[in-house]
């Protein structure tokens, strides 16, 4: 007689075990199909469960061996954990579903940086993520946003995240210097040549305590030098001209006191002679 769990036909029968005769006790009294678990299998009325199913409150997923998943487990596409005790499943936790992982990403002008899988109901780590900057220009990270609002790293993950990096841009001291000499200007554009030259000279002493990379990485940044080179031109030419202006008044000057000269000599000779007459 069968004895114990016993597959007929493809489904699992229960018959009594006891030790002794059947004429004494149940051994091998039918108890129908089984519902219950053998190792790491769990049957309904006979039939090995697969899939998704619950046991006395705990979610189970029954492979399509019929073995349940232990451990971190893939279903169609996301990961889950279930509890990978040592035992039964019918004495310990083992196989319950423990959770979901989700996928938290972290990014930065629109690429992905970094990717972490945090199981559901646990917390991610913030991302110190470094924004390489230039000669000129660096990078401050300063909160990471979850849409329009600051995700807080002490909130439970529950369910799929990008989080973006929000910056905050620091210039250098030079860069700055350069850029404000260079916003006066209009304001001068109209005024005297001494105002004109005090702040073209700001510009310029700005511009010299630049390196060539500096200067580069300062024009990309959108530093614009046209209307400097325009006023250094403008100037140049209104201190040529006004020299130009000054050599002329300076050489009809001394061509008057000349003639003058040469008429005061001449009338030193005319006296001296009248009077030798």
């Amino acid at each position: 007689i069968a004895v114990g769990n016993v597959e007929i036909d493809g489904v699992m029968y229960s018959f009594g075990s006891a030790e002794g005769s059947p004429a004494d006790t149940d051994r091998g009294a039918s108890n129908g199909k089984l519902t219950g678990w053998i190792a790491d299998k769990h049957y309904s009325e006979g039939k090995v469960q697969t899939g998704w199913f619950e046991v006395n409150g705990k979610r189970y997923y029954g492979t399509d061996d019929g073995d349940i998943a232990v451990g971190d487990y893939q279903i169609n596409g996301v990961m889950y954990a279930f509890d990978g005790s040592a035992g039964s499943p019918a004495d310990t936790n083992r196989g319950a579903l423990v959770g979901r992982y989700y996928t938290v990403r972290f990014l930065s002008d629109g690429a992905v940086v970094r990717t972490e899988s945090v199981l559901s109901g646990k917390t991610v780590e913030a991302f110190n993520y470094v924004k390489e900057g230039n000669s000129i220009k660096s990078f401050v990270l300063v909160a990471w946003m979850n849409g329009e609002q600051q995700y807080s790293f002490d909130s439970a993950v529950e369910q799929d995240l990008d989080l973006v990096a929000h910056f905050e841009v620091s210039y250098s001291d030079k860069y700055v210097a350069l850029k404000d000499a260079l916003d006066a200007l209009p304001a001068v554009q109209q005024l005297g040549l001494s105002e004109q030259y005090a702040a073209l000279t700001s510009a310029y002493n700005a511009q010299a305590a630049m390196s060539e990379q500096e200067l580069f990485d300062a024009r990309a940044e959108g530093i614009d030098l046209s209307l400097y080179n325009e006023m250094v031109e403008a100037y140049d030419d209104t201190v040529s001209s006004a020299k130009e202006d000054t050599d002329h008044a300076l050489e009809a000057a001394m061509a008057f006191i000349g003639t003058v000269t040469l008429l005061a000599s001449a009338a030193f000779v005319f006296t001296k002679f009248a009077l030798g007459r």
